[in-house]
């Protein structure tokens, strides 16, 4: 009896050590998991309140473009020369700081900078601003605005490589609103380059494109006046 009672004794020890250390491992378990369940939480809160302040931060800046933009738009036709500098002096400060954000905000103000700069003969610093537009979001829809007119600014900066490289960008968008006339400029340009071989094979593009449109009707013509002075 008592080897008996001395085995289910040791038995009793070992099960109570089995159970004592399963309950403790369920209790490091338990502990853990809390402590990733708290981390999750707090890492959803933050992405949270990053989204909120984040929407908040792009809100704030469209306003503080549409702000600049309207006070442009809407001043007096009858203002000073030096008044109208000073107005568009104060709002190119506005938008160099906002277009050092990131997103539609830092594209916006820049595209808006570039319009200001160009108004004010600054074709450099146009450029420079539509070029950072177009960088902004390399996909954006607004990209073939940016492009053809970085190449404006180019021309007007007697810059025709230049002005070839962003008009074949913004042309190479077939869905840009402005694809004919880009196309027609870039056929020029090449004209201006006395490049007849590229000059014809634009304006052909552009009459293949868009036969019936007034660009591709422009385009016959320039045709026509290369063909003659070949």
């Amino acid at each position: 009896m008592s080897e008996k009672n001395i085995d289910f004794g040791k038995t009793k020890v070992e099960t109570a050590t089995i159970t004592d250390s399963f309950e403790s491992a369920i209790g490091k378990f338990r502990k853990a998991l809390l402590a990733i369940l708290v981390v999750f939480v707090l890492a959803v809160i933050a992405i949270v309140v990053g989204i909120i302040v984040h929407s908040n931060s792009v809100k704030s800046g469209l306003e503080k473009v549409d702000t600049v933009y309207f006070s442009l738009s809407n001043a007096k036709s009858d203002i000073s020369a030096d008044e109208v500098k000073a107005l568009q002096d104060s709002s190119i400060e506005t938008l160099l700081r906002l277009s050092k954000s990131s997103g539609i905000v830092g594209m916006r103000a820049s595209m808006l900078l570039g319009e200001l700069y160009f108004q004010q003969g600054k074709f450099d610093e146009s450029r420079n601003a539509w070029l950072a537009a177009a960088n902004v979001e390399k996909n954006s829809y607004t990209n073939s605005v940016s492009y053809y007119n970085a190449a404006a600014c180019s021309e007007s900066l007697n810059d025709l490589d230049s002005a070839v490289k962003y008009y074949e960008l913004a042309s190479s968008d077939s869905d840009f609103l402005l694809v004919d006339h880009a196309l027609f400029s870039l056929a020029r340009v090449y004209e201006a380059k006395k490049d007849s071989a590229k000059a014809t094979e634009t304006y052909q593009k552009l009459n293949d494109l868009h036969p019936n449109s007034s660009w591709a009707n422009l385009a016959k013509t320039r045709l026509i006046a290369l063909k003659v002075k070949q």
